[in-house]
């Protein structure tokens, strides 16, 4: 399994109570998803994913 230094995971699992750790970021990474998947998701820069949650809320607001 490759796992990349930045991120110093080592298992799905552990990327999956990585995701859910932070509070409003959408939960993407799963035990049952293999591990490449997780970590390339998680190389995404925060601010992104930021915004991205940021942009979600505005759309939900305007009719």
């Amino acid at each position: 399994m490759g796992v990349t230094r930045e991120t110093g995971v080592s298992s799905p699992t552990d990327l999956s109570i990585l995701v859910s750790s932070s509070p409003g970021v959408p939960l993407r990474a799963t035990p049952t998803r293999s591990a490449r998947q997780s970590v390339v998701e998680l190389l995404v820069p925060a601010s992104s994913v930021v915004k991205l949650a940021i942009c979600r809320r505005i759309a939900r607001r305007t009719p």
